[in-house]
């Protein structure tokens, strides 16, 4: 080796130490940076001339980096339930702009809800997910079904009254007294515009021992102003209802439905009108006993509900976003996918904490989380850097060293082309 060829390594030392310095100090900076991966700078050596094995012409060195994107950082938790972080495989998928088609993915999950009702980054990347229908499930499964995620800010559409449950007990017993007064339950249900109704069920029966009784659906008429006496209620529908010598309610002979009508005497309104339309409601008396023992409610409940406010937000682990409201209803609205690669550490790092596909990657494909090797996604957290301060200062110092001894072997040279400019002088 000559001379030179000794300066040009201890350059190429410099140089790649120098890069390795580099690589150090952007992992430092990025020590507190949402779902950041360090970054590891290894050495290559780089030869003269390969072609006799037996004598090696050295011919310095080259930095390589060598990314640990499949590293799992620390999960830490948050008070947003907007934040969220990946345990196990998988990057949120996001579109940089609404003016940009191509996807980008990102472990970096602090979103939050824009002016407009999207979800985007903290750097104004836009969340993306697949539409679910009411049972949460979703409309698509491939990259051109992800929409972005935007959140309804309006309040939720009224949910009207379909099924109402009864769940109670009539006395067995052989008096006859339940035909002049009877026994009486109420429930409250709603019509399409989220108006309420109440409801009264009447209970009847000439002799209870026979196991035959009659339920008659009455609604509350509201006191017109003025009027000296409430109206009497409407009659919805009368039933009626057989036990078995065990007690068990026998199955009707037909089904037991009522209608609510919003504006009651009105006429149908015209097809594609938006006004308030009646709404048949299915009465469940499958729990339904007659036993000797006391007029006892277990429950009445109903699937209805008034006019709500969002109130709230909830993320699961296999990705579903809902919406709570305040009238205690939830509306399934996305589902959160994880695009997964063959080799994650192939991915090109770009600005804002994000990563773009690339032949080294392979090609990413949105799976929904839990599934097909996707990790799940935590709710109110958020990864944090795989920094580690004390590997990083460790590693500097190192470096440090290397490019000190690095700079003496360039001295040295320095000093040797001296002595061999003095032999000719």
């Amino acid at each position: 080796m000559s001379l030179a060829e000794s300066m040009y390594c201890g350059v190429s030392g410099l140089s790649g130490n120098a890069h390795r310095l580099g690589v150090i100090s952007d992992n430092v900076a990025n020590s507190n940076t949402i779902g950041y991966k360090a970054v590891r700078a290894d050495f290559a050596t780089l030869m003269a001339s390969d072609t006799l094995p037996l004598y090696q012409q050295p011919g310095g060195v080259v930095p390589v980096n060598a990314p640990d994107v499949a590293r799992q950082g620390q999960i830490q938790s948050t008070t947003s339930a907007t934040d969220l972080a990946v345990a196990g495989s998988g990057f949120f998928i996001v579109r940089p702009s609404f003016e940009r088609t191509d996807l980008a993915y990102t472990r970096a999950g602090n979103f939050d809800i824009d002016a407009d009702g999207y979800m985007r980054s903290a750097t104004g990347a836009y969340l993306q997910g697949f539409a679910a229908d009411a049972r949460g499930a979703a409309a698509g499964t491939a990259a051109a079904d992800l929409r972005a995620i935007r959140v309804p800010q309006t309040g939720l559409a009224a949910a009207q009254t379909t099924r109402a449950t009864v769940r109670l007990n009539l006395p067995a017993d052989a008096g006859t007294a339940h035909a002049t007064v009877p026994l009486t339950t109420s429930l409250t249900a709603y019509d399409n515009i989220g108006g309420a109704h109440q409801i009264r069920l009447e209970w009847t029966s000439a002799n209870a021992a026979s196991g035959q009784w009659t339920a008659r659906v009455l609604e509350e008429v509201p006191m017109a102003a003025g009027a000296a006496a409430p109206p009497a209620p409407l009659q919805l529908g009368v039933f009626a209802i057989g036990f078995a010598p065990d007690g068990a309610v026998r199955p009707l002979a037909v089904p037991a439905t009522f209608v609510l009508t919003p504006v009651t005497g009105a006429a149908p309104p015209p097809p594609g009108s938006t006004a308030p339309v009646p709404n048949t409601v299915e009465l469940d008396f499958g729990g339904l006993t007659s036993l000797a023992a006391p007029f006892e409610v277990a429950s009445i409940t109903q699937d209805g509900a008034a006019a709500g406010q969002l109130s709230g937000l909830t993320v699961d682990p296999d990705g579903a976003l809902e919406a709570q409201y305040t009238n205690g209803t939830k509306r399934s609205l996305y589902r959160i996918p994880l695009a997964t690669f063959p080799n994650p550490n192939g991915l090109a790092p770009g600005q804002n904490s994000i990563y773009r596909e690339t032949v080294a990657s392979g090609a990413g494909y949105p799976y929904l989380a839990g599934t097909a090797g996707a990790g799940s996604i935590v709710s109110r957290a958020l990864e944090s850097s795989t920094v580690d301060i004390a590997e990083e200062l460790t590693q500097m110092i190192v470096t440090q060293n290397a490019y000190g001894a690095n700079a003496k072997v360039i001295g040295t040279v320095d000093e040797l082309y001296k002595d061999i400019l003095r032999l000719g002088a």
